[in-house]
């Protein structure tokens, strides 16, 4: 049952350009940079902060990681395995 006291708002409602250029700087002001959004993973942002506190303990400056550095170390790894496993004798690469 809906009492006839209610205004209710009117359905027809066109917005204006200036409503919506309001509305566009409203949401611009309001979000955050990306630098602000929290990590995906709840675990990546407890290791950052430990390993900045650790090179500030020690007085050395963090390195920046870029995803090149990453995949040459994780390459320069595998090919490391590979060798090793090579002069084991053990052929398979499955066998980890």
């Amino acid at each position: 049952m809906v009492s006839d006291d209610i205004k209710w708002p009117s359905l027809k409602v066109i917005p204006t350009t200036t409503k919506l250029s309001e509305l566009l700087r409203y949401c611009v002001k309001t979000a955050k940079p990306i630098a602000e959004i929290p990590p995906s993973r709840p675990g990546l942002l407890l290791m950052q902060t430990r390993r900045q506190k650790v090179c500030r303990e020690m007085q050395i400056e963090m390195p920046s990681t870029s995803q090149a550095d990453i995949l040459q170390r994780l390459i320069r790894r595998y090919l490391f395995r590979l060798e090793r496993m090579k002069e084991e004798g053990i052929t398979s690469t499955t066998n980890q």
